[in-house]
This record gives C-alpha cells, sequence and structure tokens, in this order.
C-alpha cells in the first residue's frame, strides 16, 4: 500500500468498525433467544452465522500470534471467548507491541544515537524508551508457568509457615551489640516476635559531616558510553563488594516479583558508585548476598535509596541483608514540600530525565535479561547519586535555627524506615483481618449476600489462600477477585457450573476439593448481619465510639456528623425542637446494623417558644415555653361526628366567613319563629348531628346540618310558588265560570279524539334530533361543554 493510499483506507476502515458496532449493539439489544424460539429459519441463520463469527475470530487470533510465545486453542463457543478473554487480551497488547515496533521503524527511530551527557541539563531519552529488541518481547511476554526459581532455593521460605519470622544472620558486621544478645524473642500483641538485630546500631546512627556539608554536585558519567557489571558469580560478587567498600555513597534499587509466589522474591538488585554500575543476580546468589552486611551496614557509608519501606523489608526477609545508614530521596522530596514525591518527578526536575515505567510489572525472573531490561534497571540508580547531592544542597540551604533541621528530619524518618523488619502474616478465617483477607474485599467492593452466599465466600476465599499456600502462588494467581465474588454468587455446586465460573488450569486440577467445599459452606450459612458493622466502620463517617450504656467490654458505633461538626459531645439524646413528642429523635438501627444502637441527631437546634410571633411586650413578661411542651400540654379539641361536605353535586359557589354567620343566625330565627314548618323539622333532624359545639366552632366549619337546613328552605319556599301558583290558576277558572264550583265539582268530561295529536303516525323526536351530550337531561348535571367542528381551510389561528 502506497503511503498516500493509508489515509483514505483508515477514513474507510474507521467507518465501517463504527457501522459494525452499532449494528452489534442494536441486534444485542434485542430478544434474541425470544425470537430463536418463535422462527425456525431465524434459529437456522443465527446458528450458521454464529459459526462463522466464531471461525474468523479463531483465525484471526491464530494469525495473530504467529512470531510469538502465545500458545492458542481455539475457541469452542461463544461461552468460551467470554471465559479466556485474557488470551484475547495478551494477543492484543502483543499486536499493539509489534504496530509500535513497525512504527519506530518507519519513522528512523529504531536506531539508537548517541546521547549528549555532558551537561546536567541535557535533554536524554532513556535507554528503555527506545526500541524493544525480539528477545525483550519474548521476556515481557513470558509465559506464566515457566519454573518457578524458589524450588532451586536452598533455604526457601515457606508460605506455610506462620510463626514468627527469625533472622537467619550468621555474624553481625558493625555490630555494637553483640548477635546472641540481639536476638531475644519478645512477646508482641500476644504472640512472639523477635527485634531488630541492629535495633542499636540503627538507633544510635548519625549521618557523617560530610552529608551536612554543601558541596558541588558530582557529575555522573554518560549512560551511554558505561555498562552495568552483572553479578552472578561468587567471584564477581566479592570483587564488586571491595569496590563498594571504598564508597562513601552508593545507590541500591530491587526489582521484586510476586504474582507467582505467595510471599514474593527479589529477583534483581541494581547499585551504583560515581564510577561503575552493577546489577546482582539475586536468584541465583540468593544464599550468598549476606556479605553484604559489610557495606550495607557500615555507618561511614550512605546508602541512598528511593522510597525504601519495602525494599528495606525485602532485604530481611529474602537476603538477610540489613541497612544502617538509609538516605531515603522520598523523605527528602517530602521534606523539600515538593509538589511530586516519585522518582519520575525528581528525574525530570535535576536531569531532564523523562522515565519511562513500561517495564515495571515485567516479569524480572526470566533468564537471560534482555539488554532492553537491564537497561531499565540501571537507570533506577545511574542518576540517582547525583540528585542525592543536589537535594542534600537544597536541605542545608533551607535549615534554620528557628525551625527544624531539615537534614535531621530526613535521617529520623530514614531511620524509622531501616528499623522496619519483616514478619508472616497469619490468616485471620473468622475477622478476616489483614492485607490478604476477605473482610479487604468487602469494604473496597459493594456487595450484599444472603447469609449462604457469606459463607461460601468465606469459604472459597480460606480455599483460595490454602491452595496459595500450598502451591507457592499469589491468591490473585489461583483465583481472581471477580472470580470470588461470583463463586459466592452463583454457588456452583457440580464441576461444570463450577468451570462456567473460571476455567484457570489450578483451579480444574482442584475442581472436586473445591465443589466439595462450597457444598459444605452452602449446608452452613453465616449470617451477613454478622459483619456489616465492620463494613460501616470502614466508612468515611463512622468511627467506633464508647458508650456509657452499654455494658462492660462492650463498644457501640456512632455516626460523626457530615456537616463538619467533629466534636461527638454535640450530639443530643432528644430533638431540642420535637422533645419527645413523636417518641425522640432517636432512631434504631439494629435491622441495618446488628450492634449499632444509640444513633442521635447530630444537629442541635435552639430552644422555640409558642410565643415567638407575639409583639415584644408579651414576651418580656411571659417565660419562655418549649414549643414541645406547649404541644404536649395544649388541650385537645374533641372529636365530633360532623361530616364536611367537600363538593356538591352539579357545582356551587364560594361562600364568605360573612354570609355563612348570617345563614346560621337566619336559621336559628326561623327555627324559633316556625317550629312546625318542613325546614324546621329537616333542620331539627339534621342538627342532631352537630350536637353541642360553640358558636365560633359552628363559624370553623360548614356543617351538614346547615346545608340541609338550607335545602329544606329552599325547597319550601319552591313549593310556596307552586301553590300560589296553583291557587291562581284555580282562581281563574272560577271567576270564568260565574263561581260555579259545586257544579264543576263532580262533572264527568269525555276525551276529545278529533282534537287529539295521532300517536301512530306521531314522528318520533329521536330520529331527527340526535343526542347532544352537551345538554343537561332529566334533571342531571349539566354534560361536557359542546366542541367546535375544525372547518376546512385556514385555522381561527392562522386567519387572525
Amino acid at each position: 500500500m502506497e503511503p498516500t493510499e493509508f489515509a483514505t483506507f483508515q477514513k474507510d476502515a474507521s467507518l465501517g468498525l463504527v457501522k459494525l458496532v452499532k449494528t452489534a449493539k442494536t441486534l444485542s439489544s434485542g430478544d434474541i433467544a425470544f425470537n430463536k424460539s418463535l422462527d425456525a429459519e431465524f434459529s437456522t441463520v443465527l446458528d450458521n452465522t454464529n459459526t462463522k463469527v466464531l471461525g474468523l475470530i479463531n483465525d484471526l487470533v491464530r494469525n495473530a500470534t504467529d512470531g510469538s510465545d502465545i500458545k492458542f486453542e481455539n475457541f469452542e463457543d461463544a461461552d468460551s471467548v467470554e471465559t479466556r478473554w485474557s488470551v484475547i487480551s495478551e494477543v492484543v497488547d502483543f499486536l499493539l507491541e509489534k504496530a509500535d515496533m513497525c512504527m519506530d521503524e518507519y519513522t528512523g527511530t529504531v536506531k539508537r544515537g548517541i546521547m549528549q551527557t555532558t551537561a546536567a541539563q541535557s535533554n536524554y531519552k532513556s535507554a528503555r524508551t527506545e526500541k524493544r529488541a525480539a528477545e525483550g518481547r519474548k521476556a515481557f511476554n513470558k509465559s506464566l508457568h515457566m519454573a518457578k526459581p524458589q524450588l532451586q532455593f536452598k533455604k526457601p521460605l515457606s508460605p506455610l509457615d506462620s510463626g514468627p519470622h527469625k533472622p537467619r544472620l550468621e555474624k553481625k558486621p558493625h555490630a555494637i551489640k553483640p548477635l546472641e544478645d540481639s536476638l531475644v524473642p519478645t512477646i508482641v500483641d500476644g504472640r512472639e516476635k523477635y527485634p531488630h538485630p541492629y535495633l542499636e546500631e540503627i538507633s544510635q546512627y548519625k549521618f557523617p559531616d560530610r552529608v551536612r556539608k554543601e558541596a558541588e554536585p558530582i557529575q555522573y558519567k554518560p549512560f551511554e558510553s558505561t555498562s552495568a557489571i552483572f553479578v552472578d558469580s561468587s567471584e564477581l560478587l566479592q570483587e564488586m563488594v571491595q569496590e563498594l567498600l571504598k564508597a562513601e555513597e552508593i545507590a541500591v534499587d530491587l526489582e521484586h516479583h510476586d504474582f507467582r509466589s505467595y510471599i514474593g522474591l527479589v529477583c534483581l538488585m541494581q547499585i551504583s558508585t560515581r564510577n561503575q554500575d552493577w546489577i546482582i543476580d539475586t536468584l541465583k546468589l540468593r544464599d550468598e548476598l549476606e556479605v553484604l552486611n559489610e557495606v550495607f551496614a557500615n555507618p561511614n557509608i550512605v546508602k541512598v535509596f528511593h522510597g525504601a519501606f519495602m525494599d528495606i523489608i525485602w532485604l530481611q526477609r529474602d537476603l538477610n541483608v540489613y541497612v544502617v545508614g538509609l538516605f531515603d530521596t522520598y523523605d527528602a522530596a517530602r521534606s523539600l514540600g515538593f509538589t511530586g514525591h516519585s522518582l519520575a518527578f525528581l528525574l525530570k526536575k535535576y536531569i531532564n530525565f523523562d522515565a519511562d515505567k513500561s517495564y515495571q510489572l515485567a516479569d524480572w525472573r526470566v533468564r537471560p535479561l534482555p539488554q532492553e531490561m537491564l537497561d531499565y534497571a540501571r537507570s533506577d540508580t545511574h542518576f540517582l547519586l547525583y540528585i542525592y547531592d543536589n537535594m542534600r544542597n537544597e536541605l542545608i540551604g533551607k535549615n534554620n535555627a528557628a525551625e527544624e533541621d531539615k537534614i535531621e528530619t530526613v535521617q529520623n524518618n530514614s531511620k524509622e524506615t531501616c528499623l522496619k523488619t519483616y514478619d508472616a502474616e497469619p490468616y485471620d478465617s473468622v475477622n478476616g483481618s489483614g492485607s490478604r483477607g476477605w473482610l479487604s474485599i468487602l469494604k473496597h467492593n459493594a456487595v450484599n449476600f444472603t447469609d449462604e452466599q457469606f459463607a461460601v465466600f468465606k469459604a472459597v476465599h480460606a480455599w483460595r489462600d490454602r491452595v496459595a499456600r500450598e502451591e507457592d502462588d499469589n491468591p490473585h494467581f489461583v483465583m481472581s477477585k471477580n472470580h470470588l465474588l461470583n463463586f459466592a454468587r452463583q454457588m456452583p455446586v457440580d464441576a461444570a457450573a463450577a468451570l462456567s465460573v473460571s476455567n484457570n488450569p489450578l483451579l480444574r486440577s482442584k475442581l472436586a476439593d473445591l465443589v466439595s467445599t462450597i457444598k459444605e459452606a452452602k449446608a452452613n450459612p453465616v449470617p451477613f448481619s454478622s459483619v456489616q458493622h465492620l463494613l460501616v466502620t470502614a466508612g468515611k463517617y463512622w468511627s467506633p465510639q464508647p458508650k456509657d450504656a452499654k455494658k462492660e467490654g462492650e463498644e457501640g458505633l456512632s455516626i460523626m456528623p457530615m456537616l463538619g461538626a467533629g466534636d461527638a459531645g454535640a450530639k443530643t439524646e432528644e430533638s431540642q425542637f420535637w422533645a419527645g413528642t413523636f417518641g425522640g429523635s432517636r432512631w434504631e438501627v439494629k435491622d441495618l446494623v446488628t450492634g449499632v444502637n444509640d444513633i442521635s441527631l447530630a444537629l442541635p437546634l435552639p430552644d422555640l417558644t409558642a410565643t415567638v410571633l407575639e409583639g415584644p411586650d408579651s414576651c418580656e413578661t411571659q417565660p419562655p415555653i418549649r414549643r414541645a411542651d406547649y404541644i404536649k400540654d395544649r388541650g385537645v379539641k374533641p372529636e365530633t361526628a360532623d361530616i364536611v361536605v367537600i363538593k356538591k353535586l352539579g357545582g356551587g359557589r364560594k361562600r364568605k366567613l360573612e354570609d355563612v354567620a348570617e345563614d346560621a343566625q337566619h336559621d336559628d330565627d326561623e327555627s324559633d319563629a316556625d317550629t312546625d314548618s318542613p325546614s324546621s323539622q329537616v333542620g331539627a333532624s339534621a342538627g342532631v348531628i352537630s350536637g353541642d359545639v360553640d358558636k365560633e366552632d359552628e363559624l370553623e366549619t360548614v356543617q351538614l346540618s346547615k346545608l340541609d337546613k338550607r335545602a329544606a328552605r329552599k325547597a319550601e319556599r319552591k313549593r310556596k310558588k307552586a301553590e300560589a301558583k296553583r291557587r291562581s290558576a284555580q282562581g281563574d277558572d272560577f271567576q270564568e265560570d260565574g263561581g260555579d264550583d259545586d257544579e264543576k265539582k263532580g262533572e264527568f268530561q269525555a276525551f276529545d279524539y278529533a282534537s287529539a295529536p295521532s300517536i301512530i303516525n306521531a314522528k318520533k323526536e329521536s330520529e331527527s334530533k340526535a343526542f347532544d351530550g352537551s345538554k343537561k337531561y332529566d334533571g342531571g348535571p349539566k354534560g361536557m361543554r359542546a366542541r367546535r367542528r375544525e372547518k376546512e381551510g385556514k385555522s381561527s389561528t392562522m386567519r387572525a
């Protein structure tokens, strides 16, 4: 492909990939399984497509792994793609690495150039950022199933040993206190523990006087024009020790591996002086490196580390080496108040060197080590002494008699780091404590197990730790955290179900034991509520607080306020606003957290009085009354059986309070004047409901008896009007007939058929007149408002 055609190809490929992803998402959003069950043809087409896609995936992965150490076996089905997704990830990493190599070749940066190292502020290109050679890529992608180096150790540390770690020193160079007196065990927190063998020497240590004197930084030698000596034999080791004893300062760093080891192991040590770099094969010389105590325990030699906290422990555990006279550049960076404290930050600040951590997580057990990895390791210490010189001068320059001695601060912090000791951490199956306990997983993952799931979680976690110790592997290699949680959620009780959760080769070899463990745990559930209080205490606003009301030896938990009130004494036993009106402001959380009681309102409120809205004069003369007491002591209005009409059928009108009062007064007058009238009778019968209520209460609520009285009066007025109309009509007939009422009273009048309308041929009104829902029929409520039909043409809005 021509370079000019690549841009077009890239654009078309990107567009096609976007369309493919969109189509795949659209298909996956539908109920494919349901459609397969309905349509046999669709099911057949889908199965054929799946087979074709799976074949394409196998072909692509197989072709991509050509030229690599990745061993690939075809995916059997879609589920195997998901369970073996780590293979896809490894292949993608290899392809990206290959693409990086091709880009370097294309741009011409694959050849190493000569770096100018004469000036301190030259912009260096690290050897680690250059192209990795073929052997480097092989080491980076090395299979994790290589032979374990710890099997060849003469004195290996057993992961099954949970007892105290005893230093294996055979002699103690530069001792102030003899070795025999330094290894007397003591009891600490109920466990036997051996003291630091150089405790006395480190406690009395002080930096040499030259450290407190400002001096010109000594320029390091060019990285490219120098090389490191790889120490892998006893002869080279002795030669290196003799050279180190001549130095005043040395820079030290370690490379560690812990993914295929339960305890971990130091794989490499880098040591640099002003003139030479050494790289020591600590796997091969592990049992011989105690001789380094001649240098590392020498108080006249300053040992410069960066972030030595774990390095100190690893040296003790694996190599039986102890450090006296540490200068930690990490502590110096903190004392100087730098914005960054990492080694990469210091390299950029003092050398303008861009550190590359590409090999930081590489498998350092690989032998032989490729040159790129050796360069990576050497650069960590090659520049460190020059950084030490600059930081020492800055610490001296910032010393002030009125303030702390920064050199002294770095010395004290470095001494504390040196006094750290290694101790084997026992597994706590009950409480799950420790860095590898099950409690740390629950604290960092939002899970809500049932009792059975929690029992399975604890059992599988303990099984994982036991297998990891037996196999001397990292627990995460035996079973990842996600697989552990999935085992707890799904609780598989057969081999097929367990393999669907994790297809780890190590698990397959111990599958029967794992399934048996799950079955036993599932049959013996453990209450998940028993640990919820431990999870709550890990939260941001919870802390253990002793309660006076608790029995001796018990502890309660209380919530720290979220509004910044750090004083726990600000909590009240009851609300100062509501007091005990609603049973207090305290609430129980027994259902939420077992053992957590007495959670109180953490925000105190001022007392509110019942006379807060009165004038200032009345407030001065009357003592303040708490609102809670006012509510508690206030008289309760007697309940009545009055019925309040919310809305009357057919609508009604709003009436003011004055009209209601006038109607009530008018009702009383009418009832006194005419007790025999129907309105009075209705009012009397309805008034029984209201009872003896005060006039003020009658004006506050419109009662049913009043409504009935008004309705009765209205009906009475209509009746009187109808009666008057009837009488007036009778009076007119009497006048036309000459008043002969007695003759008309009993006379029979015949029906006039001639003038009567036809019934048979009568035109039905319903045939000519359609029903109108907007009109009122049979005395019922009015219907909906008639809707005006839209005419053709422009609407009313548009015409306007």
